[in-house]
């Protein structure tokens, strides 16, 4: 049985394989200027994310996890918006995890409250 640590870990881990995972599959895509504007707000957006989570993991209080997991979210809410775009012209890409990250953060965050 998986204590909470391992689930926090693993969705830490999820995290940071999103933010990794963008910019060398953005090296496979074709150059046109919509992909590259896409692919460059997707990985601002899957790194805040990652980074966003973090600041969650170290929050001193209830207050400030709950704050902290509204900006991971709207990182998260923002991905969903460009990934799939990205996924349009080149298939193969994260947007599905981007999906299941929001939903994931969102479950959390509605648990916190």
């Amino acid at each position: 049985m998986k204590n909470i640590n391992d689930k926090i870990n693993n969705l830490e881990d999820r995290t940071f394989q999103i933010a990794m995972r963008n910019p060398v599959y953005g090296n496979r895509l074709s150059k046109n200027t919509g992909v590259i504007e896409d692919l460059n707000q997707a990985i601002q957006s899957t790194g805040a994310i990652e980074v966003n989570y973090r600041e969650v993991k170290d929050s001193l209080s209830t207050k400030d996890f709950r704050i902290s997991m509204k900006i991971t979210q709207k990182g998260a809410t923002e991905s969903t918006y460009f990934l799939p775009s990205i996924n349009d012209t080149n298939p193969g890409g994260t947007g599905k995890e981007a999906i299941e990250l929001k939903m994931i953060i969102s479950s959390i965050l509605s648990k916190s409250i």
